[in-house]
């Protein structure tokens, strides 16, 4: 067969991508002009619906077709969104970022007292009341809290807060293109996180810092994509020292190169010598709060129904080590180990808030599914919480919200299995006979 004979990829409808661009942007837009989702829950959803079709359009354009333009306009477009929500209500979760940015500059160890703590009475301001659990002492890594330092050192206001995440994000857009373009991919996917609306959600609108993590991640991508371990073992480090789940990503490194995971964890280890002293418990919120809480959990609420909270736990963290472990039996590219493993740590939690999704959507350009991406959508349930806090004054999932957040997910990914092993099973029997 000749050159001119090969297939060529079908060109995107330039009519899907105009319609697909133009509710995404009308969605973010509708965040601009609203301000704080938590004032209109229910128009909010309408257009989160609204714009992940949109969403799915650009999807579609960019994995089944042959993308149109220059990736540098696309990622301007993922930019100029994330710009224009800036000014957008924040989660509360950047007061507890800026609160322990600025115990730290008046010398405190945020590992060592709560925002409840009687000695920062003083330290107490306007911000202080809309801190959430304000028992628990920090729950975020040392690297994080480096970032709080510096922003209250800074820019000591949520906007500043909130902008560095943002600029964070964009970083991260830009760097999965880059780690894409390397592995023989089109740029172009990295919009499978960059336009995600659930993705603008929880970063651009709210201001989450799994954008830093997720930065963080994708350059140890590219360093493992240029066969550079210790590049790699570096930024997963960052990550880890950020965020602590990527600390499951070890036995990936260990498998590919042992000293080079063990320069990751010996990182690690030195990221949180500055904030140890004797008062400092650096993991009690950590293991305190998914001990304590249960919500939104799909296997370890199933594993519930037959076991005791901690043997649910027990259960759900062999299963999160098993798929870690398996999937490090052989190298293999940090791309391919993303989602498997993000993906048990989402199913077997305890506790799941939408922006946690975002591990996932950062894999999804490496490795599509629909049914990660119905996860994203259902997720607009997720915003019944919101809700019920506006309604009654306090801050609830309602239990039936598990049903249609996960149900369609469970559905989708069933059929994808099953697909993929009818595809599987098709090409084995075309496979030609072994010679007799």
């Amino acid at each position: 067969m000749s050159s001119g004979d090969a297939k060529q990829p079908v060109s995107a409808n330039p009519f899907a991508v105009v319609v697909g661009w133009l509710l995404v942007a009308g969605f973010v837009a509708m965040n601009a002009y609203l301000g704080d989702i938590a004032k209109h829950v229910r128009v909010f959803q309408i257009g989160y619906v609204v714009g992940f079709a949109g969403f799915g359009l650009l999807v579609h354009s960019v994995t089944r077709r042959q993308p149109l333009g220059r990736w540098g306009v696309w990622l301007a477009g993922c930019v100029v969104l994330r710009i224009a929500v800036l000014q957008t209500a924040p989660s509360d979760d950047l007061y507890r970022y800026l609160w322990e940015g600025r115990i730290q500059l008046a010398g405190y160890n945020p590992f060592a007292v709560a925002p409840d703590d009687p000695s920062l009475t003083e330290l107490r301001d306007d911000n202080w009341g809309h801190i959430n659990h304000r028992d628990y002492p920090a729950i975020y890594p040392p690297l994080a809290q480096l970032q709080f330092w510096g922003v209250a050192a800074v820019w000591p206001t949520l906007a500043g807060v909130k902008t560095l995440y943002v600029v964070l994000d964009v970083v991260a857009v830009t760097l999965l293109g880059i780690w894409l373009k390397r592995e023989g991919k089109s740029p172009h996917l990295a919009i499978v996180y960059g336009l995600c609306p659930l993705v603008l959600t929880a970063t651009a609108v709210h201001g989450h810092l799994d954008s830093a993590m997720v930065a963080f991640l994708a350059a140890a991508g590219i360093a493992d994509a240029y066969r550079k371990p210790y590049a790699c073992a570096a930024f997963l480090a960052g990550a880890i020292l950020t965020k602590i789940v990527p600390v499951i990503l070890i036995p990936w490194l260990a498998r590919k190169n042992l000293w080079a995971a063990g320069l990751a964890a010996a990182l690690v280890v030195l990221g949180y010598l500055p904030y140890i002293d004797p008062d400092a418990a650096l993991f009690h919120s950590l293991v305190k709060f998914p001990r304590d809480t249960e919500m939104l959990s799909l296997g370890h609420g199933a594993a519930m129904k037959v076991l005791d909270g901690q043997g649910s736990r027990v259960l759900c963290g062999l299963v999160i080590m098993s798929v870690a472990l398996w999937h490090a039996r052989k190298p293999s590219p940090l791309s391919h180990a993303l989602l498997p493993v993000f993906g048990a740590v989402i199913i077997c939690l305890p506790v799941v808030h939408f922006w946690y999704i975002v591990w996932i959507a950062m894999a999804l350009p490496f490795a599509p599914r629909v049914s990660w991406l119905v996860l994203c959508a259902s997720m607009v349930f997720y915003f019944e919480s919101t809700h019920v806090g506006v309604v009654t004054g306090t801050w609830s999932m309602p239990t039936w919200v598990v049903y249609p957040v996960y149900t369609p997910f469970v559905i989708a990914a069933g059929i994808e299995i099953a697909m993929r092993r009818r595809a599987a099973a098709s090409l084995t029997s075309k496979e030609p006979p072994l010679p007799v």
